[in-house]
């Protein structure tokens, strides 16, 4: 196969999706041994770095196992950073995601991106900026110049992000701990008049991002408060969980949801029992303020004393998932 063909065949097996994927991956990615070998021959002279993009796209979404990949995953490391300022920005969040996804380290790959997207920020789309904010958090790799240029690019264009850009703009800059008062000031007058637009896991983001960050933001959290409310029962068990967390953290007087989130705990006790057992221990454990030490990097455990903001996951019904998720949505950042 010559490099588009290469290219355009782990894009395919990127979407594959339940029993097709666990069968791909099945015997740690066997089946897939032989093009992972013919690609690794082909990296060093890779044509196309839009091909290289998506090949790292499709294997961050597999997330094949086993020690065998690591030789795949540092081709593309070392194929990226010699064709570094060829990526247009899709390309190369797409391969900062990539990376992030699949918790795979790559520090010298994530300080040469972190320049090039903070000197480049200014043509980075909405999700262009969304998903580096995101890979960068998720990596737990640190860049403040990177999350300033965000900062500096996103607060007076956040009309152009869509709801999970921006839960997940949010969410990054908390889990990062990089706190820009003018994005989180941005943020909440952005989202209060268009809350409507978001699902109950960008909601659970929000509000623990805005506690996390020690953000205030009163009128926010009560617009949260009455869109909780009102898609209750839609919430999974951490996102109550984390709801929950978000709002005691952040000190805001809310009866009816408590006692709305309690009824709704108390009917699901069954299912909502591990996530209250970690709340509670958790709680117990950090006394204080009620946050743990920050995650090291590339855990995907979150900072946070009682709910652990997970990963962002797909409830199946955002269009454009981004891929944000351990289910794999077909979503993912557009290559």
């Amino acid at each position: 196969m010559n490099d588009i063909n290469l290219a355009t065949c782990w894009s395919g097996l990127g979407r594959a999706r339940g029993a097709d994927r666990a069968r791909l991956l099945g015997g740690d990615g066997e089946r897939l041994w032989g093009l992972r070998g013919q690609t690794v021959q082909r990296l060093p002279t890779f044509s196309s770095v839009q091909g290289l993009a998506n090949i790292a796209h499709a294997v961050g979404k597999l997330r094949p196992s086993g020690s065998a990949w690591v030789i795949m995953w540092n081709e593309l490391e070392r194929a990226a950073l010699q064709r570094a300022m060829e990526f247009k920005p899709q390309e190369l969040t797409n391969i900062l995601w990539a990376f992030a996804t699949a918790a795979v380290p790559a520090p010298q790959l994530f300080d040469a991106f972190a320049a090039l997207a903070a000197e480049g920020a200014s043509t980075f789309n909405a999700q262009d900026l969304a998903n580096a904010a995101w890979s960068f958090a998720t990596a737990g790799v640190e860049a403040p110049r990177l999350f300033d240029s965000i900062c500096a690019e996103a607060a007076p264009r956040l009309s152009e992000f869509t709801a999970q850009n921006l839960a997940n703009t949010a969410w990054a800059f908390a889990t990062a701990g990089h706190a820009a008062s003018t994005l989180f000031h941005a943020i909440s007058a952005e989202v209060i008049p268009r809350l409507n637009e978001f699902n109950t896991q960008e909601i659970a983001n929000l509000a623990w991002a805005y506690a996390e960050i020690g953000f205030a933001a009163p009128m926010l959290f009560h617009a949260l408060a009455a869109r909780a409310a009102a898609v209750l029962r839609h919430f999974s068990e951490q996102g109550l969980a984390n709801t929950l967390w978000a709002f005691a953290t952040a000190g805001v007087a809310a009866p009816q949801l408590f006692d709305m989130l309690a009824a709704e705990a108390t009917a699901r006790l069954s299912e909502f029992s591990s996530q209250k057992s970690e709340f509670t221990s958790q709680k117990s454990e950090f006394p204080g303020d009620g946050r743990s030490p920050r995650a090291p990097s590339f855990s995907h455990a979150r900072r946070g004393g009682g709910a652990t903001a997970a990963r962002v996951q797909c409830t199946g019904d955002r269009k454009h998932c981004m891929g944000f998720c351990d289910c794999s949505s077909p979503g993912a950042p557009a290559v």
